[in-house]
């Protein structure tokens, strides 16, 4: 039962990366200047694909996070509070669609997965040592590059590759924490 609750962020990293790329590669030709989530709610099957995503890879990773990595923390309080974000905010995200009378809800709730997502590296930044602690100050200068570039990216062409490498960067922040603290 212990691997599975390690290993279940590694899954949900692979599926992640793998299916979210795919998604975006396919729908590539609709997504000019919109995000991910938003061009998830064109059609019925994409939305349903889109939430299949986010639920399962959410509750894979919420496993690693309050099983393993939460438990094992020296700073439990932060990482629980960076790990409500990100689980809540993706759950709920894949729950209420980027669509037009709830536009605003889904925002906000991804923005509060992102803020979780974001202060996740910086927390174990502080909390690890060695190669590990540099690997997650990396990865918290990257994403908050991607960020900076999210936001000032006027014509919003490169929006989607700023948006899964933030995502991705979150997943392997918190691949390398659950291996800096087996």
């Amino acid at each position: 039962m212990e691997a599975v609750i390690f290993y279940s962020a590694f899954a949900g990293a692979t599926i992640s990366v793998f299916s979210l790329t795919r998604f975006a590669v396919s729908l590539r030709h609709k997504l000019r200047g919109r995000t991910i989530s938003e061009v998830a709610t064109l059609e019925q099957r994409s939305l349903s694909q889109f939430r299949l995503i986010l639920l399962l890879c959410g509750i894979l990773f919420a496993v690693t996070l309050f099983g393993f990595i939460v438990p094992n923390t020296p700073n439990k309080l932060l990482v629980f509070v960076a790990s409500v974000a990100i689980i809540g905010g993706e759950l709920l995200a894949g729950i209420i669609p980027a669509h037009k009378s709830t536009v605003k809800i889904h925002e906000a709730l991804a923005g509060i997965m992102g803020l979780g997502m974001l202060a996740f590296p910086y927390i174990f930044w502080g909390d690890l040592t060695g190669m590990f602690k540099g690997l997650e100050a990396f990865l918290a200068i990257a994403m908050t590059l991607a960020v900076i570039l999210m936001f000032t990216d006027r014509s919003k062409k490169l929006f989607v590759t700023y948006e899964l490498s933030f995502i991705f960067a979150s997943h392997i922040s918190i691949v390398l924490a659950a291996l800096a603290l087996r």
